[in-house]
């Protein structure tokens, strides 16, 4: 495991976006995590069953992160420094505890050149 999914990607993917497909089909499924945060994230904008089903299967074929007490402790931590919205500081905090890079394409809250554990991976056109 490498890299932490942030929900932009899920999302991307989940939309069938060419650049994130793309992306996705030259990585491997075994180097990429998810965690709580993104189920939650992904699987509430999802209006029908279909969608969800398929967001179900997308974010159960990666690794799984959990989150505990010490990764909220953490996250606060964080969150003092960075001033990130709370599940931001967890995606955070969950970086730094098992030495991953976040993969986002939400620079506005993750910029690349402050935050060193922040990728992008691919752009879109």
């Amino acid at each position: 495991m490498k890299s932490l999914l942030d929900s932009t990607i899920m999302i991307d993917l989940l939309l069938n976006r060419p650049e994130a497909v793309n992306w996705f089909n030259q990585v491997s499924a075994k180097d990429l995590a998810v965690c709580p945060i993104n189920y939650a994230e992904v699987l509430s904008g999802c209006s029908l069953q279909t969608d969800w089903n398929n967001a179900m299967d997308l974010l159960n074929s990666m690794n799984m992160l959990t989150i505990e007490l010490e990764d909220y402790i953490a996250a606060a931590r964080v969150r003092q420094m960075y001033r990130f919205k709370l599940p931001d500081a967890l995606l955070a905090s969950l970086v730094q505890k098992h030495k991953l890079t976040l993969l986002t394409r939400n620079t506005k809250d993750f910029n690349p050149s402050i935050h060193k554990f922040v990728k992008v991976p691919y752009k879109l056109r």
